[in-house]
């Protein structure tokens, strides 16, 4: 019975690597040119590899893919610029960790196309709520929807330096009458655009509507601030954003800045609102700063003190296992506070860790990741205290509940390889990959029940 639910609920890990193909508009292929895959979940963002087409138009990436052993976990977003400077360009994004039999992985399985073509212009207005036009107000192309069956989307404003000098997004600025003309678009995408002027804000529209090249824009404000070292020096490079709280009945405001030199920011175009401010620190892999119960006023600037982002302190050790004292490979391992969030790491196939964190009282957890332990945040929710040195032999130790084997056939009867099985509403904390056979086995928490499926 397990086994007939286990083929109905699994969801198949990706196996393959990115791969694709170069051609022009008229579905030719086209060699010799440069892909870029830019990763678009780090901050900021940042290139991952570059091939370049050969002479069918053909290009495979090397270091980005998720075969077993994943390289890439969970949902995963990268750019694919095709680049042929000084005249075309195409562009593409993809992500990786949706089950197969999303469009999108289909593709994937398949082989991206990157169309490239000449880039275009795209013209709009700018006006306030009473449809008076805006003038000389600032117009940015910033996120860009894909117009083909990719329908996922990426912003190019910050990646745009590794694709030059074929792409500027030059910004314009709205004439007398509101209108304004951005060049150097690519064919085979729509940007939604972003749109300042002082002490006015772009009216939010709902989650999911269409990118607009009308805006509307309404009283609006700012937030200003400082990212500084524990010595008050400024930090540069860091990048900052703001997210209205939702406490508004409408649609979620939101804004973007890199601190300067002085480590100084000031993140505009704001609606009144709460916000909640997150610092990506320059000197840090995920570390994240954050602060929240900022609010924002029509017209004014909200003055933020000093954001302190003192130097990383590391927490080593080893993941456990209760009952056997064993090493527990493949264990996610998370750590935060109230004030940052750090990344994730992986235990090596001795169970160590190494975690970077802030010193202080931190919250170091299981996350998941070894299908044979269940996620159990009550076993963490005491901190533990960093000094500024760092924190060795911390370990933490895991309870395997239970264990539920099984084999994943298909249709005809065989057995199926590289198969993600998970059971439960949080299939993230406990998930196992078939092997070779399509075996599989999970950990279970006590007293469950599988005899519905």
């Amino acid at each position: 019975m397990f086994v007939v639910c286990a083929v109905l609920c699994c969801r198949a890990a990706v196996g393959f690597p990115i791969k694709g193909t170069v051609v022009d508009t008229d579905g030719k292929p086209v060699a010799g040119i440069k892909v870029v895959a830019i990763d678009c979940d780090r901050r900021p963002p940042a290139i991952k590899e570059t091939v370049t087409a050969d002479a069918n138009g053909a290009f495979v990436f090397k270091t980005i893919d998720v075969k077993p052993p994943v390289k890439v976990t969970g949902f995963h977003l990268f750019a694919l610029a095709a680049v042929e400077p000084g005249a075309r360009i195409g562009w593409r994004s993809v992500v990786l960790g949706y089950p197969l039999g999303n469009p999108r992985n289909d593709e994937l399985a398949k082989g991206v196309k990157i169309t490239i073509a000449a880039p275009e212009s795209v013209e709009g207005k700018v006006t306030n709520e009473a449809g008076d036009p805006v003038a000389d107000a600032k117009v940015e192309a910033r996120w860009f929807v894909a117009k083909n069956k990719d329908r996922g989307s990426t912003d190019l404003s910050m990646v745009a330096k590794y694709i030059k000098p074929v792409v500027e997004f030059t910004p314009a600025f709205t004439g007398k009458d509101g209108t304004y003309r951005l060049q150097g678009i690519p064919a085979n995408v729509t940007p939604t655009v972003v749109v300042s002027k002082a002490d006015l804000a772009m009216k939010p529209v709902a989650y999911g509507t269409p990118p607009s090249l009308d805006v509307v824009m309404v009283p609006g404000g700012a937030c200003a601030g400082r990212v500084v070292d524990e010595k008050g020096k400024g930090i540069a490079g860091a990048f900052v954003s703001m997210v209205s709280s939702g406490l508004s009945d409408r649609p979620s405001g939101r804004g973007d800045a890199i601190s300067g030199l002085d480590g100084s920011f000031v993140v505009d175009g704001l609606v009144p609102d709460a916000y909640r401010l997150m610092v990506y620190d320059a000197r840090r892999d995920y570390i994240t700063l954050e602060r929240g119960g900022i609010k924002v006023k029509a017209a004014e600037t909200t003055k933020l003190p000093d954001i302190v982002s003192p130097p990383a302190a590391y927490v080593t050790g080893r993941v456990l296992d209760t009952d056997t004292g064993k090493p527990i490979p493949k264990a996610e391992i998370g750590a935060g506070s109230g004030q940052f969030a750090g990344p994730r790491v992986t235990s090596d196939k001795q169970g160590n860790y190494k975690i970077a964190v802030l010193s202080g009282d931190v919250r170091i957890y299981y996350a998941g990741g070894n299908p044979m332990y269940m996620v159990d945040w009550r076993a963490t929710r005491k901190p533990v205290t960093v000094p500024p040195a760092g924190l060795k032999g911390h370990d933490i130790k895991l309870r395997c509940s239970g264990q539920c084997r099984g084999i994943v056939v298909g249709p005809d009867g065989k057995p199926l390889a590289n198969v993600t099985v998970s059971i439960g509403s949080r299939p993230e904390g406990v998930q196992a990959t078939t092997d070779a056979k399509g075996a599989f086995a999970l950990g279970l928490p006590p007293n469950v029940d599988l005899s519905g499926g």
